[in-house]
């Protein structure tokens, strides 16, 4: 647009045309970092002034911080950048603008108390008047634009601060644009860097072994967000046996996520070791009380199998009891017990033995399976977990209880992570 020689010049007609060339120059500007230089230039064109600063308020701290300032001398405005300047609501003209949410125009800044002189001592600009305004939505406040030093007269005048109030209306309407679509561009960078971290996380799991048409491993796990807590691993042995481990980490997500591959890399370790699933449990306890510092625990359940006979030996940290299935009913195992992992030093882990016969299954789960919600806020519970279970007559039978939970829950919002995890005999 084109600047008024002078202030006679520049009418009311002028500025209503500045006003909309403004709304037609913000209306196609995306992002905040080329919308606050266009904001401050047009609001120093349609006011006349030497210079225009923003402010944009910082709700989590309580302060208005110096976002952006142009005038005709770049150093000066730079300088108030690197200073990293704050205000405090009621602190200096922008910070009582702020919390008043009243615009105000200063004819001499020098002898209104209110104005905080180390701006200009840290830019070495010299203010002599200035109109300041809010920068509001409803009754949130963005910020706060002002604008200094009226050009080619000594002072701003009424039509300057109506001009520059409309004008802020403006930039509120750009800034929340703005600020939404930087907040989905986030969201979307977000949702890839996850997707990235469900494939890794993913390419943790096992490939489970084929044992033949009449023995099997059969595991599955869907976490809440993206990536989660939970895992279940297969570790084959020299003599022909398999260590199988479920855990369910406390928490959900990324945090989770990040605390499970750390259980799951000790575990591993352990496992190149030691054999026997409760001498297992004791050391990764130990390992783990140093990574969770007494904030998170993990739930275990873990067995070794021996697909040849079909034995099982087990051994768990506070998870829930495995499921024992075959042709005549079915039961919990009982008689494990052991604390969560990462709880208490001294922990002992006790071990119980099965075998595993005809058409039998050994189905382990985390609490997510029983936790499942539907919308009114019912469980799946046991019950229909045993129910899945008894509906499959031959084996596998693991593969039913998650289409059931899927089916169950139909548009409810899945609230935690679902492992299952199967061994079966035929």
């Amino acid at each position: 647009m084109t600047r008024a020689s002078t202030p006679h010049d520049y009418t009311r007609a002028d500025r209503l045309k500045g006003l909309i060339e403004a709304n037609t120059a913000l209306a196609h500007i995306e992002s905040l970092e080329e919308l606050l230089p266009t904001l401050l230039r047009l609001a120093q064109d349609v006011t006349c002034a030497e210079g225009a600063s923003i402010l944009l308020y910082k709700p989590e701290k309580g302060v208005l911080e110096f976002t952006l300032a142009l005038n005709d001398s770049q150093d000066t405005a730079r300088e108030l950048m690197q200073s990293g300047m704050e205000f405090k609501l009621g602190q200096g003209i922008a910070g009582v603008v702020a919390e008043t949410r009243k615009p105000l125009i200063i004819d001499n800044a020098y002898r209104d108390d209110r104005f905080f002189k180390q701006s200009d001592t840290t830019s070495g600009f010299t203010t002599r008047s200035l109109i300041c305004v809010p920068i509001t939505n409803k009754d949130d406040l963005l910020g706060v634009v002002q604008v200094v030093n009226a050009k080619n007269r000594d002072n701003f005048d009424q039509d300057d601060l109506d001009v520059l109030q409309s004008f802020a209306d403006l930039a509120a309407v750009a800034l929340l644009r703005a600020q939404m679509l930087e907040a989905m561009l986030r969201e979307e960078r977000l949702r890839a860097q996850l997707d990235v971290a469900a494939s890794i996380q993913e390419n943790f799991l096992p490939r489970l072994p084929d044992l033949g048409a009449n023995t099997g491993i059969w595991a599955k796990t869907r976490p809440a967000i993206h990536v989660g807590g939970d895992f279940y691993d297969c570790v084959p042995m020299e003599d022909g046996s398999f260590i199988l481990a479920v855990v369910d980490v406390s928490g959900k997500g990324l945090p989770a996520a990040l605390v499970a591959t750390s259980l799951w890399t000790h575990l591993r370790t352990i496992c190149s070791r030691v054999d026997a699933p409760q001498d297992i449990l004791s050391q990764l306890n130990m390992r783990m009380i140093d990574v969770f510092h007494g904030e998170l625990f993990a739930t275990i359940a873990l067995a070794r199998f021996w697909p040849n006979s079909g034995n099982v030996i087990m051994s768990s940290g506070g998870h829930l009891p495995p499921i024992y299935v075959d042709g005549t009913g079915l039961r919990e195992i009982e008689g494990l017990r052991g604390l969560p992992i990462g709880i208490e030093e001294d922990t002992s882990f006790t071990k119980v033995a099965v075998t595993l016969g005809a058409e039998s299954s050994l189905v382990f789960v985390t609490d997510g399976v029983t936790e499942a919600r539907q919308t009114d806020g019912s469980f799946f519970g046991s019950d229909r977990l045993h129910e899945s279970l008894r509906c499959m007559g031959s084996c596998p039978r693991g593969h039913a209880v998650m289409t059931h939970i899927e089916e169950w829950a139909c548009d409810g919002t899945q609230n935690d992570d679902v492992t299952v995890l199967e061994i079966w005999r035929r």
